[in-house]
């Protein structure tokens, strides 16, 4: 129960960065890793938290099925004006 604590918050600390720090998309996703795991180490998530985050992997149908959603091939005036 304490790791999947631990792993949450781990993933709350990279989903709820500052708009300011968000990378473009596309960029290494073990860099990112990397990054989110300082943050983590840097909001005290235990070294157990950030090893879990160390077997994290990509999954490209996910990307594929997020890339293929219509409302992301719209330019933001076409979103906007919807």
């Amino acid at each position: 129960m304490r790791l999947r604590v631990e792993i949450l918050a781990a993933f709350f600390v990279g989903a709820f960065a500052l708009p300011a720090a968000a990378q473009e998309c596309g960029g290494d996703f073990e860099t990112w890793k990397q990054g989110v795991a300082a943050e983590a180490k840097a909001a005290g998530v235990s070294e157990t938290g950030l090893d879990a985050l160390e077997d994290a992997t990509i999954d490209e149908r996910a990307l594929a099925r997020d890339r293929a959603q219509g409302v992301f091939t719209q330019t933001f005036t076409e979103f906007s004006n919807r």
